[in-house]
């Protein structure tokens, strides 16, 4: 029963990571970088050589994260349906989440490509800018990266 309860638990949570829109997306405090590939590039002062080549690489980058993601909701889809179900096992659970995860990683990978092939464009001071808006983002991000009284990190 516990494992249940534990499913259950898992459910919710990712359900609540797995909206099917970019507005569903905003509401459920996900930022852009989980429902799409892009940067806001104002701030960089590209040349019109770099924005070329950023534009190609988020036009290509842009089909396989929505391919990568289509294939994690399908997964998401696929592993409810099943827990739904009273008569399937444990292990047909196991199994069906893992190809969660497995959908998931490739998603992130195809993430770590585009961030790597977009770094690959920028100057080293760009490079710098980019790494600190990308690594500085979000509430998570400082808490993990700094140490301090109030959150009871050493």
């Amino acid at each position: 029963m516990e494992i249940r309860k534990a499913l259950l638990a898992l459910m919710v949570v990712l359900i609540g990571f797995a909206p099917a829109s970019p507005a569903l997306a905003q509401k459920a405090g996900m930022h852009r970088g989980m429902t799409s590939i892009g940067h806001n590039w104002q701030k960089f002062d590209l040349s019109k050589e770099q924005k070329a080549k950023i534009d190609s690489i988020e036009k290509s980058y842009g089909e396989k994260w929505k391919n990568a993601r289509a294939q994690v909701m399908a997964r998401m889809k696929e592993w409810m349906d099943l827990y739904k179900n009273s008569k399937v096992d444990d292990a047909t659970l196991r199994k069906a989440h893992e190809k969660v995860e497995e959908a998931r990683r490739e998603m992130m990978k195809v993430h770590v490509d585009y961030r790597i092939a977009v770094r690959d464009v920028l100057t080293p001071a760009q490079r710098t800018k980019y790494a600190e808006e990308k690594m500085g983002r979000g509430d998570r991000s400082k808490r993990m990266n700094h140490p301090c009284e109030e959150c009871g990190m050493e």
